[in-house]
């Protein structure tokens, strides 16, 4: 039931303004007069047809990108991270999105922690999106192509 504030009509007008989907309150100007309740049963309802949920698959294929991110102290800004790859190369520096990812980062080892990261089309950067556990492998540099665009 979803209520809705209509406006008062009189009886007169009742049709110009009549929505069968509605119920009504139909009350007298006068005190103590009995008040009547309409619901339309009489107008033929539409029945909801139904419609199956289907299932979207994507085409495109999500590989899970993995890096070790240390803390960047160079350019002087907090929650600065430079990501490399599995074989040392230097990817570039992430961006960290929540106050709590940041928090995890900051509590992490010094040496650096190992993060899932997505390519942010909007800063042109990698983002972290959550800490990974020490024993996931980290991506070859391979993976990360969007750095050269």
């Amino acid at each position: 039931m979803k209520p809705r504030i209509v406006e008062p009509t009189s009886l007169a007008d009742w049709s110009s303004v009549y929505d069968p989907s509605l119920s009504w309150i139909i009350q007298p100007d006068g005190a103590r007069s009995q008040r009547f309740y309409w619901w339309d049963s009489i107008t033929p309802k539409k029945e909801a047809t139904y419609r199956a949920p289907t299932l979207v698959r994507s085409a495109e294929v999500q590989i899970q990108i993995c890096a070790l991110a240390t803390p960047y102290t160079k350019i002087g800004l907090p929650d600065a991270y430079m990501l490399e790859a599995a074989d040392g190369h230097t990817i570039g520096i992430a961006s960290v999105p929540t106050m709590a990812l940041s928090v995890a980062l900051r509590a992490g080892p010094p040496a650096g922690s190992k993060v899932e990261v997505v390519w942010n089309p909007e800063f042109k950067k990698y983002q972290v999106t959550r800490l990974l556990t020490p024993e996931v492998p980290l991506s070859a540099a391979s993976f990360f192509n969007h750095v050269h665009q």
